[in-house]
């Protein structure tokens, strides 16, 4: 340890290691004008397509109930997640809610996340066979199949999610460095590269399996 970090206050400390506690006012409103208006737009508007679909039996076809899932899954990231990452806008650090809920975050985001995805991929395939294998959609399209497809696609994002879950963790900053005492005002919610064993691509495989690869399998479909 050396004299400048004796020197330091523990917020100046703070400042050059983690940085501004939050953005400038003058971006932070603007971003939380346009993240309350999305908030707004995305729950009124997922709410109203869940209601529709639930309230009239005329509407729960195999198609709508992809639907239904992908509202869910939506209004889940919207009322769990965006919150959250506003919230970090305005304040960074320190976490306050605990290593509970800072892994149920990570949890909920990610497995909302890969759900929405998942779902999309499994309309267009059923959209694809509609359209192509009309004979064939037809007898295999049937409520209790499509049931059991959304709840497989619910548990395989929520076991793909748990190790975001497990490696997301709260980490601190030593103040004064080097002397092994936490500084509580450092907390911050997180998964942070070196919590993450070596050789596990978890970034990686997310990114591989829930982006590029729903995505070929989209464009594959729809071309």
């Amino acid at each position: 340890m050396n004299n400048t970090d004796f020197n330091q206050t523990l917020e100046e400390y703070l400042l050059e290691v983690r940085g501004p506690k939050h953005l400038p006012n003058n971006i932070v409103i603007p971003i939380t004008i346009i993240y309350v208006l999305i908030f707004v737009t995305g729950v009124f508007g997922n709410v109203a397509v869940c209601m529709v679909i639930v309230r009239n039996a005329s509407m729960r076809s195999a198609t709508n109930y992809y639907l239904f899932s992908l509202s869910v899954s939506d209004l889940t990231l919207l009322i769990l997640g965006l919150p959250y990452d506003l919230g970090v806008f305005w304040q960074q650090y320190p976490w306050s809610l605990g290593l509970a809920m800072c892994k149920i975050r990570a949890l909920v985001s990610e497995m909302s996340s890969y759900t929405s995805v998942l779902t999309i991929v499994a309309f267009s395939m059923e959209r694809y066979l509609a359209i192509c294998h009309p004979l064939h959609s037809h007898t295999m399209s049937n409520l209790e199949r499509s049931v059991k497809i959304i709840a497989f696609l619910w548990l395989l994002s929520l076991v793909s999610a748990t190790p975001f879950a497990v490696f997301t963790t709260i980490s601190y900053v030593d103040y004064p460095a080097g002397s092994g005492q936490k500084a509580q005002e450092s907390a911050f919610c997180a998964m942070l590269e070196q919590d993450i064993p070596e050789h596990w691509p978890i970034y990686e495989i997310s990114s591989f399996l829930f982006f590029m690869l729903p995505m070929c399998v989209i464009l594959v479909l729809y071309v």
